[in-house]
């Protein structure tokens, strides 16, 4: 027995009589209206001939009813300003499975029912265009769908706004206010912003982008992939900025001042069968407000699934309850590599992170500045792993950078990691027996004695000497620079705990060691060739001459200089040279640095 077309059933029957096949080609000349086949000069007559379609003129052509493309087509208005609008009460185009359609140079507005573009398994490429103020219950912009199970959409986006496009439901749920997609899509140098997820009645989530298919047959269906690309200013009651039910990738994209107004996850919502990997991007400035229920995640909320953040910025975003910057939960996957947390904050637990679920590892990366009533840094009921990590400036009434719970789950593991002022408590706080809970894997720095630090190798009550500015010092993300004198600087052994063997660079990407060992923490201190006999070693850091005047040598140890741009300027009044240290300088040396004596 033949399966009956379901989506022809639910069709209203005025769309089904009005499927009129393009064929394309012809060049329009006539914007004032969309017309008929037999009136020449008109975008239907344009459509109906055959090969691309061209316009010679500007102007506003209302769609109606919505041009559905059957055969190749090409629709460019480059050089003319031409905006195709559905007048709200019809979509703008649909596309049938295994069709091709380029647009290039449209405004595409007020599309309805289905949104503005609505392809159902064919390709589409859009370039150059705006795609704005149009509705739908699903994908109020665009919808790419995976028709049928069978015919999987495609749709490739550069240089397009997506803006002002709601998805609204007065009866039901509506998700995807400026994107839904549940086939494969790839945005480059593109803008989503301003867009919505509302509803009278239910849930309205997603209010930039949904990539996935809700149906719960089809888990992990959608792919999206991000690049140089910013998704800003959408909301939505959950799930401001993006909803991945699929596999997401940014890559140097930014997810910025998105907020769900009530309930979880302001910049980018993860669920359990969603796969995100961030690589060279920022989520920032994103909020999530209180619902019924706690709010999870200002910046980034992964319920299950797997969490990939590299070279990355996630900063300045706040939750009203759990994890400012991001936040865990059931058995999700979080790994943190050469990226910056800093500046997020909550109102309850994990000002940067909070994690309740599955496990995360964070590697050559620094929390700074996070703020929350519990674990400024990180609030942890899980099992964690830090690797080279910095914690700077974390704020928390318990555990200003660093909140253990006292649970068998949550076993941190922490090696080769510097945890320093923290602002308003302990830096650690673990309110059961800290050998339960935390396992010393050698080579941490703190300076205080609240982190339960066992290992020989570990140093408590140490001052590391850190610049407590966050700051560009290289690199793709900010971090804090080991001032001269830490003892963080060679303590790591080549070789052990990963020193120049698993782990080869710092967080900014320069290798490791530069010295005789590696340094704790994020960051590593910087060897130039300075003396151009071949080797960066510590004979190049201060290339300043020795002033036997003045029995003063910069360069008499290995702990050099404050002077981080190796041009011996130190007190900054740019009387310098590479033969001659001024006065002032050999002072700022001298009662600074304690670099007094003959080399």
């Amino acid at each position: 027995m033949k399966k009956l077309n379901l989506t022809l059933l639910m069709t209203p029957l005025y769309l089904i009589a009005a499927w009129v096949p393009c064929h394309a080609a012809g060049v329009v000349t006539d914007c004032s209206k969309f017309g008929t086949t037999i009136e020449e000069g008109t975008l239907a007559w344009a459509l109906d001939g055959g090969g691309d379609v061209d316009f010679a003129c500007n102007g506003t052509i209302i769609v109606e009813p919505e041009i559905r493309i059957e055969t190749d087509t090409v629709i460019d208005s480059n050089g003319f300003d031409v905006v195709l609008s559905g007048n709200n009460k019809n979509s703008v185009f649909w596309v049938r499975e295994e069709k091709n359609l380029d647009l290039l140079g449209l405004k595409i507005t007020k599309g309805a029912a289905y949104g503005a573009v609505r392809n159902l398994g064919g390709s589409v490429n859009i370039d150059n265009c705006v795609i704005s103020e149009s509705t739908a219950m699903y994908g109020g912009g665009i919808r790419n769908e995976n028709w049928m199970n069978t015919y999987i959409g495609t749709m490739t986006l550069t240089n397009t706004i997506v803006s002002n496009n709601t998805a609204y439901s007065s009866i039901s749920n509506s998700i995807g206010g400026g994107i839904y997609n549940f086939g494969i899509m790839t945005l480059t140098a593109c803008i989503v912003k301003e867009n919505s997820a509302r509803t009278d009645t239910g849930s309205a989530s997603g209010g930039g982008i949904v990539n996935g298919s809700e149906n719960s047959a089809l888990p992990g269906t959608g792919s999206l992939t991000l690049i140089n690309c910013t998704v800003f200013d959408n909301t939505a009651l959950n799930y401001g900025g993006i909803w991945n039910m699929g596999k997401l990738t940014l890559q140097s994209s930014s997810v910025v001042g998105n907020s769900a107004t009530n309930g979880n996850a302001g910049g980018i919502f993860n669920n359990q069968n969603g796969k995100v990997t961030i690589i060279n991007s920022k989520i920032s400035g994103n909020t999530s407000f209180g619902g019924v229920y706690l709010s999870h995640g200002g910046g980034i909320y992964s319920y299950g699934g797997t969490i990939s953040i590299e070279n990355s910025a996630v900063s300045n975003n706040h939750s009203d309850d759990v994890g400012g910057g991001i936040s865990t939960s059931v058995d999700a996957t979080l790994e943190v590599s050469n990226s910056t947390i800093s500046g997020n904050s909550c109102n309850d637990r994990g000002g940067g992170i909070s994690s309740f679920g599955g496990q995360a590892t964070i590697t050559n990366s620094t929390l700074s500045g996070n703020n929350s009533f519990q674990g400024g840094g990180i609030y942890n009921y899980a099992p964690l792993t830090l690797n080279y990590v910095t914690f700077s400036g974390n704020s928390a009434k318990e555990g200003s950078n660093l909140y253990v719970v006292n649970n068998t789950r949550a076993v941190t593991e922490m090696s080769n990691s510097l945890i320093t002022n923290g602002l308003t408590s302990s830096n650690c706080f673990c309110p059961g027996d800290w050998s339960l809970y935390l396992t010393d894997g050698g080579y941490n720095l703190a300076d205080d004695d609240s982190c339960y630090l066992t290992d020989p190798s570990s140093m408590p009550l140490t001052d590391p000497l850190l610049d407590p500015i966050l700051k560009n010092n290289g690199g793709l993300t900010e971090t804090h620079a080991l001032m001269a004198g830490s003892d963080a600087i060679d303590a790591i052994p080549y070789g052990v705990n990963g020193c120049g063997d698993t782990i080869t660079t710092d967080q900014r990407g320069i290798i490791r060691p530069q010295g005789d060992g590696c340094e704790i923490g994020a960051y590593e201190i910087e060897y130039y060739d300075t003396d151009n006999d071949g080797v960066a070693d510590y004979n190049d850091n201060c290339p300043c001459v020795f002033n036997p005047d003045q029995n003063i040598h910069p360069c008499t140890d290995r702990y050099y200089t404050n002077d981080y741009d190796k041009d011996c300027d130190v007190d900054g009044d740019d009387l310098y040279s590479f033969t001659n240290i001024g006065a002032n300088d050999l002072a700022s040396f001298s009662t600074e640095y304690g670099f007094i004596g003959s080399p």
